[in-house]
């Protein structure tokens, strides 16, 4: 921890809102929320694989079973960044649907997040598998772990 953390968040915490005008942002009302994002992802993502190709990467697998949609794209791109941050390696996310009734048109491959008339600001790729459309003989070529 630096130095100044402590009193940096001890400012920030005491007038939130006198952040936004030294940012060039315009006046709004602050809440100071809990950073701690430890909560959030701890022991969530359900498969995480290094695949030790060139490049090397991260693989993320989410398994669904259930209609999860609003959050699903959302908390792939938390996990992505936090697997990208931690290990220093790319990251592919995939999202695999286990059921139809898992799946929804909102699951696109992306999220993305921007202000109004504004481009993105983030955004992540991510596949989709929806096992009940694979080729058999895809499943078979994948071996007794894909079974």
């Amino acid at each position: 921890m630096a130095v100044n953390d402590p009193t940096l968040k001890t400012l920030v915490e005491a007038a939130p809102a006198d952040w936004l005008p030294l940012l060039g942002l315009p006046p709004a009302p602050v809440t100071v929320r809990d950073a701690d994002i430890a909560t959030v992802v701890e022991g969530a993502a359900d498969k995480v694989l290094h695949v030790r190709a060139d490049p090397e990467y991260l693989l993320h697998l989410d398994f669904q079973a259930g209609h999860d949609t609003a959050r699903l794209p959302r908390r792939l791109r938390l996990y992505n960044a936090v697997l990208d941050y931690r290990h220093d390696l790319p990251v592919r996310s995939v999202a695999v649907l286990l059921r139809p009734e898992a799946d929804s048109p909102q699951l696109t491959g992306l999220v993305q997040r921007q202000f109004p008339g504004e481009p993105p600001y983030a955004f992540l790729r991510y596949q989709v598998v929806r096992v009940w459309q694979l080729p058999v003989e895809q499943v078979l070529a994948g071996g007794i772990g894909t079974l």
